[in-house]
């Protein structure tokens, strides 16, 4: 009964923080720190330098995911830390029964899905594997 209690708390909390994040005012961008979030460098087969750019996945992550796990990633006591750990697709699709972890399946494209994850999978010290729209797919029960 109190892990319900404390899920049901969450969600409102989650809802009322999205209602005051969705209030009309423009958002302003700080570009401060957006090289250092939303690229890396990786090595491609001569060996060269190449950056990814993950910025696409920035702004689903802002839009819909940073209200939970926070701007660094660190999320809170009722949100885990997505700090070196891969993003788990399945959980992002389908969502976590008995939680705050909602299903994105239905108000995010498999693309928008894809690039939060790679996002995800490539900031804040993450270096996991990128994740593809067909390993998004794949996840949709």
């Amino acid at each position: 009964m109190k892990k319900l209690t404390l899920s049901i708390l969450a969600i409102l909390f989650v809802f009322s923080l999205s209602l005051v994040s969705c209030g009309g005012e423009e958002e302003t961008k700080d570009d401060t720190n957006t090289e250092q979030n939303t690229k890396v460098e990786d090595e491609n087969a001569e060996g060269d330098a190449t950056v990814a750019d993950y910025s696409a996945g920035k702004d689903v992550y802002v839009k819909t995911c940073q209200v939970c796990h926070q701007e660094n990633g660190e999320g809170n006591e009722a949100f885990p830390t997505l700090k070196d750990k891969a993003c788990n697709i399945n959980t992002v699709v389908n969502g976590v029964d008995g939680t705050a972890m909602v299903s994105f399946k239905d108000q995010l494209t498999n693309q928008e899905i894809s690039d939060v994850a790679n996002y995800i999978n490539h900031t804040w010290g993450n270096n996991f594997a990128d994740v593809t729209v067909d390993d998004v797919a794949a996840s949709a029960k």
